[in-house]
């Protein structure tokens, strides 16, 4: 672990994998959702929450994961960033979003902090920005100010536009969590739910709350479109 590679492969992303937008709750292998994640991390049969965690590393490399392919934070491992022509979310996140995943020092963050940061001396998140692009870091925030105003403007004045976030998708951070203008309404929160959960077909054992929301969209599909519901009785 002398190499900063190394520990930002073994360490960066928690040790082991904690999924949060990519969290699905009907899976059945050890430590592969967050419930039993927490079935794991909760259990002091197992012993100290040191030899718990390496419990949970265990369990998941058993099940053919891999650090390198599990990490929650974009291509923070090596060899995780697509080539150029491919990474097009890289290009939005430079010229569009800024969306960085980091875990900082002084942070509420569970890994191993400073380890994925922009005070990293070696290694920063944005990195491929001006190695695969050419874009400079004030070029990225000059042009996320630039996205900002014409999006706000834009998203301003429309309608019918629903806006549904769970509360386990740390996406929902750069959503609209109360209805920004007429005609938009917000479901929030989808307790527990992962990024876009409701966009999958209803299968057994699916949380109440993204059925609700499911079921919620729907409905407002049908208001707005000025159909009738196939599906009432």
């Amino acid at each position: 672990l002398d190499s900063d590679v190394n520990q930002r492969t073994f360490a960066g992303c928690g040790v082991a994998s904690f999924p949060a937008q990519s969290n699905k709750p009907t899976c059945t292998t050890p430590g592969c959702g967050v419930t039993q994640i927490c079935e794991i991390m909760s259990n002091a049969t197992l012993g100290s929450p040191l030899q718990r965690l390496a419990t949970l590393a265990h369990a998941q490399a058993s099940g053919g994961r891999d650090m390198t392919g599990a990490c929650e934070m974009d291509w923070e491992m090596p060899g995780d960033i697509p080539k150029a022509k491919a990474n097009y979310w890289g290009w939005q996140c430079c010229t569009e979003y800024g969306f960085y995943q980091t875990c900082e020092q002084g942070t509420d963050c569970f890994y191993t902090q400073g380890l994925v940061s922009f005070d990293h001396q070696s290694h920063q998140p944005d990195d491929y920005c001006a190695n695969q692009f050419g874009i400079s870091r004030n070029q990225t925030a000059a042009r996320i100010r630039d996205r900002d105003l014409t999006y706000s403007n834009l998203v301003g004045n429309a309608t019918r536009i629903l806006w549904v976030n769970g509360d386990l998708d740390p996406w929902h951070a750069a959503s609209n969590l109360a209805s920004p203008g007429a005609d938009q309404p917000a479901i929030w929160p989808v307790r527990g739910a992962h990024h876009c959960a409701w966009m999958s077909a209803k299968k057994k054992g699916e949380q109440a709350s993204v059925a609700a929301a499911r079921e919620a969209i729907y409905d407002q599909l049908v208001e707005w479109l000025g159909v009738e519901d196939p599906w009432a009785d």
